[in-house]
């Protein structure tokens, strides 16, 4: 038996009752609205203050090459990423190399030339210490290493085989994208990479500019209906954010 709320109540009530849900309903959008966009400018307001803060850094310390100074996870939420931040008298650029368990899963990239400089750091290993190269274009080099706290990450239960490695690019990793709601990436020996902490994961895609494109972490439904898009690099560091 199912009692009509409705029946129970005079015509003209229901007419003033149901403007009333929906100004309701208006109000409790608004509100949420408000506090998605106040959580977006606070995270848009601290990736600024972070890049700014360590830009700044780098003119008032006047880190050498020879001693660069290394910030593991510098926006919080990439926390197999590094930055080294250092100064050369010369407008140099170079290439950072992230030592693999492996020669093979070496990880190589190059930055500009400039004299003050914040070389993005991609590739560490969980909990353990990681070994990378700095290299200038005269040739001067620097080893560093660098150690990330040990952090569980669920990554669901799989399991990968590699039939034939002919086409296998060791020099790139694999992102995946888990049900268990995390994006991470692999190389070649399956160990984890990288992986970032704070968005959604399904329908993420790499942008022209290397760049990703991907949900937010704001929840609008459970448990995959996200409220906007970011686009992020692989230290973390948010760009923009779309609502």
């Amino acid at each position: 038996y199912r009692y009509n709320l409705f029946s129970f109540l005079p015509e003209q009530t229901f007419f003033i009752f149901s403007p009333a849900i929906m100004l309701i309903n208006l109000l409790q959008f608004l509100a949420f609205f408000g506090q998605i966009a106040t959580q977006c400018i606070q995270e848009m307001h601290l990736s600024l203050s972070v890049s700014f803060g360590l830009s700044n850094e780098i003119a008032s310390a006047g880190y050498s090459f020879e001693e660069p100074n290394v910030i593991v996870n510098p926006y919080g939420n990439s926390p197999l990423t590094a930055v080294a931040a250092f100064h050369t008298d010369k407008e140099l650029g170079g290439t950072v190399t992230v030592k693999g368990k492996d020669e093979k899963d070496d990880i190589t990239g190059t930055f500009e030339a400039a004299t003050d400089h914040l070389v993005p750091i991609y590739g560490l290993y969980n909990g353990d210490t990681t070994e990378v190269v700095l290299t200038l274009e005269d040739g001067t080099s620097t080893t560093v290493e660098v150690t990330t706290e040990k952090t569980e990450v669920n990554v669901g239960t799989i399991e990968t085989t590699m039939s034939d490695d002919s086409a296998y690019d060791y020099s790139n990793l694999t992102f995946v994208c888990s049900s268990a709601g995390m994006l991470y990436a692999l190389d070649s020996a399956g160990d984890i990479r990288w992986y970032f902490t704070d968005g959604g994961v399904l329908g993420v895609h790499q942008l022209k500019n290397g760049h990703l494109m991907m949900p937010t972490s704001f929840l609008l439904k459970s448990m995959y209906y996200k409220a906007g898009l970011q686009e992020i690099d692989l230290s973390g560091k948010i760009y923009h954010q779309y609502m």
